[in-house]
């Protein structure tokens, strides 16, 4: 076969770092091959894997994306068209720089500050445009060279004959508790703090309202042996992105870590949620996007001696890594505490009983972050651009 009469061949990573970038993987994949079939070689990503289910990557190849000459050794072993690359600005400049042109995807433009590591130089820069641009944000963006501002990605699943379809009843007494990847660089192997303080005050609180058909989904496959007797024992597990949607289409009740890909898949679905409280600045912010476009209702917040937003404010002055490793400190000193996490327990979940009242009057939605149209179409689109190829 001639190289004009191959597939293209695209290498992809997603950082690991929560699932939020596995979900976009997922979602631009699935675009990709609705308009362009392609030979898809996975590196990195080994949080996320699971999240991506079957089909979208074809194989996968061993990569230490840290290292420069394997980065290279790799590319001119598979010898891609192009790179999709979904907030691992390391795996971008490293790619730009062994000569793979990389689609680079941000869903946190918002995030950054001088102070933080971004690939201004890759082939196309997909910003998602959600929150505002603070200052420093303002200023970083400005120095991308290929910048183009695409709607949020949702993904086909969240789609009906081409449209974004709306919300079913949801199954009664049904609940999700999602606490999403429970991971950062900053997190330590085994560290259970955030699910310590939140998972019990969440089935807590579920049962309180009558919820106890409750399933836990996220980077997490068993119950922590801290959660106290009394409460709902709920079936706990991972689930790929397609099943996860449709379990947050089904469930009556559902109670999020405010990560961005799920809260605008949400939106996409016409479903609303209870976002728990943050586990690292991004849902800080994502949690403040909630409440300030949709209702401050949905939303229960750590208790203010716990996580002063101030302090978070002035932590991210210094970059994301900063504040990130310093809320992780915060969440595990409580956590560590029998008397803090008591008082932890008692007002997070008071808390989370308001909200999930508040969640359950029909006049409060999502849709002011409903997108009008998938970004993941629009990054497909640039991928089909970038690899010098026709849709079919």
């Amino acid at each position: 076969m001639s190289a004009a009469d191959r597939r293209p061949r695209l290498l992809v990573v997603g950082v690991d770092f929560g699932w939020g970038s596995a979900g976009k993987l997922s979602s631009i994949l699935g675009a990709l091959a609705a308009v362009m079939p392609a030979d898809v070689v996975g590196i990195g990503t080994r949080l996320g894997r699971p999240v991506l289910g079957d089909g979208l990557i074809g194989s996968w190849a061993e990569c230490d994306i840290d290292d420069a000459a394997d980065v290279r050794r790799v590319v001119a072993e598979v010898a891609p068209d192009a790179a999709l690359v979904v907030l691992h600005p390391q795996a971008a400049s490293a790619l730009e720089a062994a000569g793979c042109p990389v689609v680079y995807v941000d869903s946190l433009p918002f995030l950054w500050t001088p102070h933080d590591a971004v690939p201004v130089g890759a082939s196309l820069y997909c910003a998602q445009r959600t929150l505002p641009l603070p200052g420093p944000a303002a200023e970083v963006m400005a120095s991308v060279a290929n910048l183009r501002w695409v709607e949020p990605i949702v993904g086909s699943a969240a789609r009906r004959d081409g449209r974004l379809h709306g919300r079913g009843e949801g199954r009664r007494g049904a609940a999700v508790i999602n606490v999403g990847g429970l991971h950062s660089p900053f997190s330590r192997p085994g560290d259970t703090s955030y699910l310590d303080l939140v998972l019990p005050a969440a089935l807590a609180a579920l049962d309180a309202a009558g919820l106890t058909d409750v399933v836990v989904t996220g980077n997490v496959r068993a119950l922590p042996a801290s959660l106290p007797d009394g409460l709902p024992r709920p079936a706990v597990g991972p689930l790929p992105h397609d099943g996860f949607r449709a379990l947050l289409g089904s469930a009556q009740t559902v109670l999020t870590s405010p990560g961005l890909t799920t809260i605008l898949e949400l939106a996409s679905l016409d479903r609303t949620a209870v976002l728990l409280p943050p586990q690292n600045l991004s849902q800080v912010l994502n949690s403040e996007l909630v409440a300030t476009r949709c209702d401050p209702a949905f939303v229960a917040d750590w208790p203010e001696w716990v996580l002063a937003r101030d302090s978070v404010g002035r932590w991210h002055e210094h970059g994301e890594e900063h504040a990130v490793e310093r809320i992780h400190a915060r969440i595990a000193e409580v956590a560590a505490s029998p008397s803090e996490r008591a008082r932890a327990h008692e007002e997070i979940t008071e808390g989370l009983i308001k909200a999930i009242a508040a969640n359950s009057a029909p006049d409060k939605d999502f849709s002011a972050l409903t997108p009008v149209r998938d970004g993941a179409d629009q990054v497909a689109e640039a991928i089909v651009a970038i690899a010098g190829r026709s849709p079919r």
